[in-house]
């Protein structure tokens, strides 16, 4: 099975969601905050997103995406783009040339695969996970590039890890994209651990929102990596992009050099012994 997708783009999510049955993403008046992240930290914004379903356009009933940037009150704005919900797929139409994209097909099967004109690759669905996220079990697909050699993953009714309008688990060169936070207006259903905000302007970096860090890479180089723990002991445990363990090292307190046996975006989660945990994600070329 074959089906063309555009854009790709940057993971983790661990929350407690409860939606209406039937629909598989497209919820009106929920609220997306995704942060992005200039290359080398040069700037930091927040846009968040939402549904309002009241436009009809030749006979198909869409959902208006409004954006803000601002926060306490929200300033929406239409985004020019419109989305709807067909047959467990979710379609971007942008209205300044009426072209339709084809975000999520979640009528996949393990096995298939999906090609991306924008960036001439394929995609193959490794593994369909039914996943508990709090109350509620969720298909989670677990998904490979074939030429650019990432993991990413779609979760039913959540989007990707990295914002509904980011279907894709990696990075953009000289961008990265981290979901801060979705509600529905009043309540608030998910919050990134590693920023503990739903909003960051372009005069914030991330070290305003996080602890002092537990440790620190010293150096990333193919295949190595050369940690600081800043004298704390502890746990490290390693993962591809999909949620894949490869591997755990125990941490004693001096600058240490681990092996990996792979390359592409790691994430880690380092757990100290006084129960403290950092998690985040790296990059080995």
């Amino acid at each position: 099975m074959k089906t063309p997708l555009k854009y790709y783009f940057t993971f983790l999510l661990l929350s407690v969601f409860f939606f209406s049955h039937g629909q598989k993403l497209v919820y009106e008046n929920y609220i997306w905050s995704v942060s992005e992240q200039g290359s080398e930290g040069t700037s930091h914004f927040t846009k968040h997103t939402t549904f309002k379903g009241d436009t009809t356009i030749e006979g198909k009933d869409y959902f208006k995406v409004l954006e803000s940037t601002t926060i306490d009150p929200y300033n929406w704005s239409f985004s020019n783009q419109c989305i709807r919900e067909e047959n467990n797929r979710i379609l971007l139409l942008h209205t300044n040339d009426n072209s339709e994209e084809l975000l999520y097909d979640f009528s996949i099967n393990e096995g298939d695969s999906i090609y991306d004109e924008y960036r001439n690759d394929y995609y193959y669905v490794d593994s369909i996970v039914p996943t508990l996220f709090g109350e509620e079990t969720l298909n989670v697909y677990h998904i490979t590039s074939k030429y650019l050699n990432f993991n990413f993953r779609w979760i039913e009714k959540l989007g990707s890890d990295f914002g509904v309008l980011k279907p894709y688990g990696a990075f953009l060169v000289g961008a990265y994209f981290d979901l801060l936070c979705l509600n529905n207006g009043t309540e608030l259903f998910y919050q990134n651990p590693n920023f503990g905000v739903c909003h960051r302007d372009n005069t914030t970096t991330v070290e305003d929102f996080i602890e002092s860090p537990l440790l620190q890479f010293n150096s990333i180089s193919p295949g190595t990596l050369t940690i600081n723990t800043f004298n704390q002991k502890g746990k490290l445990s390693l993962y591809t992009i999909g949620g894949q363990f490869i591997q755990k090292a125990d941490l004693v307190g001096i600058e240490e050099t681990i092996c990996l046996p792979i390359n592409g975006v790691i994430i880690y989660q380092f757990i100290a012994e006084n129960n403290k945990t950092q998690t985040g994600k790296i990059l080995i070329k």
